[in-house]
C-alpha cells in the first residue's frame, strides 16, 4: 500500500492523516469487493449475468421495496389518525 504525502497548514508532512484515510479507502475497498462477489455469486447461482443480477437487485428489487415500505408508512399514519 502506497501513501502519498500531503503538505498541512503548517507545510508539515501529516502521516497520521494519510494512514487514517488509507485505511478508510481500504474498507470502502474491501466493502465493494465483497458486494462485487456477493453479486457475482447470486449471478452464477441463477445462471444471470453480473449486469443482469445487478439490474434485477438495484433497478427493480430496491425501488420496488422502498416504495413498498413507503406505502406502508402511508397506511400505517392513516390508521393512527382515523383512531
Amino acid at each position: 500500500m502506497r501513501y502519498r504525502l500531503q503538505k498541512d497548514y503548517d507545510g508539515v508532512y501529516d502521516l497520521m492523516d494519510n494512514l487514517l484515510e488509507s485505511s478508510v479507502y481500504a474498507d470502502v475497498n474491501g466493502l465493494f469487493n465483497w458486494c462485487v462477489d456477493v453479486l457475482i455469486y447470486i449471478a452464477n447461482v441463477t445462471n444471470m449475468t453480473y449486469e443482469e443480477a445487478n439490474i434485477l437487485i438495484f433497478i427493480i428489487l430496491q425501488p420496488s421495496i422502498i416504495v413498498f415500505l413507503f406505502l406502508i408508512v402511508i397506511y400505517q399514519r392513516y390508521k393512527l389518525i382515523r383512531r
